[in-house]
């Protein structure tokens, strides 16, 4: 390894991480906001949220900082003419580009790993604050606004003691307006069940209202609230020849049913039960190449800034991150999210996601060329 080799890579894992760790912080911290008002969690909880989130902020930060450390990097080694200088030398410039995927590499299977711990480990551990922590959120947003609403239901108090609601009503809602409920009590408590997604509320001397009828309580009534918990899996190989080997199962059987001309009620269940099936082997598939497509995009658009940043041989940080976000932000990602989309629908097939990448590749290995050849 060259001295100057050797400097470009201390200087791009320097720059690289400087940047990810404001990038991952800025992300976090967002990230914890936005769970914080799509489910009105005070303050006291989000920092139980924290490490449950830090793998999402970390991996999508490592693109954007990888990109900004490359033109960086790269961009202050050619403003200081040691490019020329190399080049006058009769060494290619290809030779102080391998830093570039020698430290790119490892960041994609990083990205990978992450991408999988945000799916499984991640996302869980969102969901078991949200349903362990179920009654001090609810108690700390009734103390501070003294209303809980969510989708299935709203809960009013209008004082809050310790663990006693009092002056309580609770609406039930319904998509049919005759099976509304509302329930109003003197006084309740809070409750969860461990394991389960659900709240449960003890009402104290109240009253029922809804559906036609009315009647009166004097003592204790019990209602389950549920929770809302979204189930997410990390996609692997072996979950996408389950799915795989299952719809061929279903397809081989329809294709026989078919050739006896048995059609009947339980075909057509079966073709509908193929139909979910399909559907869901298209998301699965989907979904394992996004995740590596997503975590080798470091190493697409690292060797695009590379040759980018020697072109217009920038040295100032603002510069470089306009440069270096704005496409991203502009035109990669949309680039790469469209065609996610076209995939989970089945329009397109799941290889169509690298198609960001491709194109990426191909713009930097042409740059490159110039730069070898000018």
């Amino acid at each position: 390894m060259s001295a100057v080799t050797r400097a470009l890579l201390i200087e791009l894992f320097k720059a690289f991480a400087v940047t990810v760790f404001v990038v991952a912080s800025i992300l976090m911290f967002s990230d914890i906001i936005k769970e914080a008002q799509l489910h009105d969690i005070p303050g006291a909880q989000l920092v139980h949220l924290v490490p449950f989130v830090l793998p999402f902020a970390v991996k999508t930060g490592f693109h954007g900082a990888l990109v900004f450390a490359t033109c960086v990097t790269y961009g202050r080694f050619a403003a200081s003419n040691e490019l020329l200088a190399i080049k006058s030398m009769g060494i290619s410039p290809l030779a102080m580009l391998w830093p570039v995927p020698a430290f790119a590499l490892p960041l994609t299977w990083c990205c990978a790993w992450l991408h999988d711990l945000d799916a499984d480990w991640g996302a869980q551990g969102v969901q078991s604050v949200l349903v362990g922590q179920a009654d001090r959120i609810a108690y700390e947003t009734l103390q501070q606004h003294g209303v809980l609403k969510r989708p299935a239901y709203t809960l009013v108090a209008r004082e809050t003691a310790d663990r006693k609601l009092l002056g309580v009503t609770l609406f039930c809602s319904s998509t049919d307006k005759n099976r509304e409920v509302t329930i109003t009590a003197q006084e309740a408590e809070l409750q969860t069940t461990p394991g389960k997604a659900e709240l449960r509320v003890v009402l104290r001397n109240g009253s029922v209202t809804g559906g036609g009828f009315r009647f009166d309580f004097p003592d204790v009534m019990e209602e389950t609230l549920p929770l809302t918990v979204a189930s997410t899996e990390a996609v692997s190989w072996a979950s996408l020849q389950r799915q795989s080997k299952k719809v061929a199962e279903l397809k081989k059987v329809l294709r026989d049913a078919e050739l006896r001309a048995e059609r009947g009620p339980i075909w057509d269940s079966m073709r509908e039960q193929f139909n979910v099936e399909r559907k869901h082997l298209a998301k699965i598939e989907t979904q394992f190449h996004y995740k590596w497509a997503n975590a080798s995009s470091c190493l697409f658009l690292a060797v695009l800034a590379a040759p980018i940043a020697m072109l217009l041989r920038l040295t100032d940080y603002t510069t470089n991150f306009f440069i270096c976000f704005l496409p991203v932000v502009v035109i990669y990602q949309p680039l790469q999210r469209a065609p996610v989309h076209l995939a989970e629908a089945g329009i397109v097939p799941g290889f169509s996601v690298w198609f960001a990448d491709a194109l990426v590749g191909i713009v930097g290995l042409w740059l490159l060329r110039r730069i070898v050849q000018h």
